[in-house]
């Protein structure tokens, strides 16, 4: 081999080791989480994840209220945690009472759909009949309004994120999942939680019984390391790029509740996408009689 075709092959072995190394070197950036980590995405408005400068997390709560909620609201209160619950408007129409608590309790209300079918299967004026009817089922019971949206199983494409944000909610993402739908032992789920969770944690959890059993010993958890518990419009309002929304914690004003109607969906049709509409007003006045809790910085929109 002549000493050109040594060079060759030397530089392209360097070349080879120089790309692996680097390939190495992102992958484990991205698993130690060096450099910026993607918080929200601002042409879809999705919340993705919190600011990982931070250490706290949001539980959110997925396709209450059941019979279940109630226990999930005593183990919360015992702690003076608060969380974000992403309701079902069907399931509102059930349990008014329960949708009443959590925002009596500083807990945020999520719309999650009327009927929770998954979205990206429907045409645009469906979509936004399951997210409307599932506002007005919730303003009904409470007499507030959301900001807040999430999917059912976090399924939707372009027509899905067009529709909710032309009716002014921001959508919420999330990137820990207990995976807590079937039965299984408590210390599953709570291992589950915990193995995963870091700053800016979105953890996804359901009103299974075993979730209920499961969820002092996150909490626990959660605190042991040193987490604060928040709510999604407060991890929200902390990222590198703050996004402010009307939260509805401490925002039941109904007092007898009234039956949210059926929703009735028009056969599907082929999805178009409608006119733009203006967004809903993020300008929210402080308010300063709440007193704050332990490892918490209470809700002070309303």
């Amino acid at each position: 081999m002549s000493d050109r075709s040594r060079v060759l092959v030397l530089l392209a072995c360097g070349v080879a080791i120089g790309v692996g190394a680097v390939g190495g070197f992102l992958r484990l950036r991205h698993r130690l989480h060096w450099g910026p980590i993607e918080t929200y995405e601002l042409r879809d408005d999705i919340l993705v994840h919190g600011n990982a400068d931070l250490k706290e997390v949001a539980l959110t709560f997925d396709d209450g209220p059941t019979d279940t909620t109630r226990d999930l609201l005593d183990v919360l209160k015992a702690d003076q945690a608060r969380a974000t619950f992403f309701v079902v408007g069907k399931q509102v129409a059930k349990y008014p009472g329960l949708v009443r608590r959590m925002m009596d309790e500083g807990h945020e209300v999520g719309n999650h759909s009327f009927h929770h079918p998954r979205l990206d299967d429907l045409a645009q004026n469906q979509i936004r009949d399951e997210i409307t009817a599932c506002d007005r089922a919730v303003f009904q019971a409470t007499g507030a309004h959301m900001s807040l949206f999430r999917p059912p199983g976090m399924r939707y494409d372009e027509v899905v994120l067009r529709a909710t944000q032309d009716l002014g909610y921001v959508t919420v993402h999330w990137n820990v999942a207990a995976k807590d739908f079937t039965d299984q032992a408590p210390s599953v789920i709570r291992d589950r939680v915990l193995d995963h969770v870091q700053p800016g944690s979105v953890i996804l959890l359901h009103g299974h019984p075993d979730t209920v059993r499961a969820l002092p010993a996150i909490l626990a958890g959660l605190r042991e390391r040193g987490y604060r518990l928040v709510t999604v419009s407060q991890m929200l309002s902390r990222l590198p790029r703050p996004v402010y929304v009307k939260s509805n914690a401490y925002g039941a004003t109904a007092t007898v509740p009234t039956a949210a109607p059926a929703t009735i969906l028009a056969k599907k049709t082929s999805a178009k996408k409608g006119p733009r509409l203006a967004r809903k007003s993020a300008t929210v006045e402080p308010r300063s009689d709440v007193t704050p809790v332990h490892g918490l910085d209470v809700p002070t929109w309303n």
